[in-house]
């Protein structure tokens, strides 16, 4: 956690879910991760921010429900053309568009869905073929994958 992380986050759900779930008030997080799911009832899936979806994922799986998480990732990335093309001009959705490839990739390998591995980790690759040295081990990653 860092100094960014309060109860308070000024509106950033993500990081008030990390901080409720630092300080072990998994209450708080299961309820807001049920008011964000009503709040999307009205929304296309396009519609959500990929970093907000990327965010709930993780989330989810620190709370042992990697069958929600699958659900919330597949919602996001089965409509990535829904996302807009602003999303080319936002390094921080494109960031997590991409590491919530990659995580979906990872979470199909655990499952032994090679199909989906393969087709997340094949985009992550591609996309990421030229990456920064901080990116290279996802990036290595996701070529074991395709093998």
């Amino acid at each position: 956690m860092s100094d960014v992380h309060r109860g308070d986050a000024g509106g950033d759900y993500v990081l008030e879910m990390q901080y409720n779930l630092a300080q072990g008030d998994t209450l708080a997080v299961r309820r807001e991760l049920e008011r964000q799911a009503s709040l999307r009832t009205r929304a296309r899936a396009g519609d959500v921010a990929i970093n907000g979806t990327y965010g709930e994922a993780r989330i989810l799986l620190r709370l042992h429900d990697t069958t929600a998480a699958i659900a919330a990732l597949d919602n996001s990335l089965h409509v990535l053309p829904t996302l807009g093309t602003s999303l080319l001009e936002q390094p921080e959705q494109i960031g997590c568009a991409i590491r919530a490839m990659a995580l979906r990739a990872e979470l199909a390998a655990l499952a032994g869905d090679r199909k989906t591995a393969s087709q997340w980790a094949r985009a992550v690759a591609t996309l990421w073929s030229n990456a920064d040295a901080p990116l290279r081990a996802t990036t290595a990653r996701m070529r074991e994958l395709l093998q």
